[in-house]
């Protein structure tokens, strides 16, 4: 099978890139022929020209389309799946790809087919006004802290939504959460496909560790207010004799390691190669989101490496953590329910090693790259038939 992969890369690596290049690798791995067609947001210069130009190759650029075009007619892929267009690729490719041979898979990494900012979060609550109402109420909420910013998310999720929703044969979301939204905003269930990410951890740290030795409770992500640092830093206050350890990039919330209490350490952003090693030294992980979260990568990466998970029940961590058999629930913003399993599993070692060896059987027969690969292939038929193509052979 030919098939060609399209992403704009952000400004900085995100689970989204490790998702796409992961992607890239298995389908390549598998003998599938793999082309690639990313634009970077790194590359954009930060003056006020060049982000002003970003703002309208958001919402349409010929000269992309005019790219994408020659590498369609050049490649000739059976199958073209992009997962995100913005800024720099942009709506205009998707009737290029219409035009074409092709069959369209849009692989839905957030909510931004039907929210601009593509969190469905608003003043740290859950928020569907533009899939219900419109794309317009990002303007009037001013979701971006910028009018002028807010503008140009709104008037590219206008332009894209319905390009979308007439032309994609197949969308691909990362949990059964998700798809249950996209269905309620519109997408028929019959071009819906559950595909989960694709997960590995670097073979280094000591992951042979029983979670129960850990020596601290571990957050891993990025440091911003839709994760829940301000509900995970209260809960912190509530555990003084317990250590937590918050590993990520602190660009959206710069100063969070500003009057934190004593037991908690900031420790930046890790590197792949590092994360293995920082779970291993935990006990637990935990996730205590805000947000619909669209998959959640750190739950399955903390399961693989048998550590349980305290998550809020809330978007696909439902579907990911098992309550009281892979890890715990908790209610979204509650840092009171959030301290009180937290010191419950700190205060049981063995509870947290059997609750993280039942994490890391259940992850691993979930995402494993076959179980995921076949999934991928799936949809990728599912798209060919739709388009009135037979799909190639596996």
């Amino acid at each position: 099978m030919k098939i060609l992969l399209i992403h704009n890369e952000y400004a900085r690596y995100s689970g989204e890139e490790a998702a796409f290049y992961s992607l890239c690798d298995a389908l390549r791995r598998k003998g599938q022929t793999v082309r690639t067609f990313v634009r970077s947001s790194a590359d954009i210069p930060h003056s006020w020209a060049h982000r002003s130009q970003a703002f309208f190759t958001g919402i349409w650029s010929r000269a992309v389309a005019a790219e994408l075009a020659k590498e369609l007619d050049d490649f000739q892929p059976d199958v073209v799946h992009i997962q995100n267009l913005y800024p720099l690729i942009s709506p205009s490719i998707i009737p290029v790809v219409a035009r074409s041979s092709a069959a369209l898979v849009m692989g839905c990494h957030n909510y931004r087919l039907f929210c601009p900012t593509g969190l469905m979060l608003r003043n740290s609550r859950p928020c569907s006004q533009c899939a219900t109402a419109g794309e317009y109420r990002c303007i009037a909420h001013n979701c971006m802290g910028s009018v002028g910013r807010s503008l140009g998310y709104a008037l590219r999720n206008r332009v894209a939504r319905p390009l979308l929703l007439k032309h994609v044969d197949q969308f691909n979301v990362l949990s059964s959460f998700q798809a249950t939204r996209f269905t309620e905003w519109g997408v028929p269930k019959e071009r819906l496909a559950v595909v989960p990410n694709f997960v590995s951890l670097p073979e280094s740290g000591n992951r042979s560790v029983p979670a129960g030795s850990g020596t601290y409770v571990g957050f891993l992500g990025r440091v911003s207010p839709e994760k829940g640092i301000g509900v995970l830093l209260n809960a912190a206050r509530m555990c003084p004799d317990i250590p937590f350890r918050i590993a990520g990039h602190m660009i959206a919330m710069p100063a969070a390691d500003q009057g934190v209490p004593g037991n908690v350490r900031f420790i930046g952003e890790l590197t792949p190669s590092e994360v293995p090693g920082f779970l291993a030294g935990a006990r637990f992980s935990v996730a205590p989101s805000i947000w619909y979260e669209a998959f959640g990568l750190v739950a399955v990466e903390a399961m693989l490496a048998a550590r349980p998970v305290i998550a809020s029940e809330i978007g696909a961590f439902a579907d990911i953590v098992e309550h009281n058999k892979t890890g715990v629930l908790v209610r979204p913003g509650d840092a009171a329910q959030l301290a009180a399993e937290i010191k419950r599993l700190w205060a049981a070692p063995q509870l947290c090693t059997d609750l993280g060896e039942a994490a890391k059987e259940q992850a691993t027969v979930r995402y494993a790259e076959p179980t995921v690969y076949g999934q991928v292939l799936t949809s990728y038929e599912a798209a060919c038939k739709r388009k009135g193509l037979q799909p190639p052979s596996r």
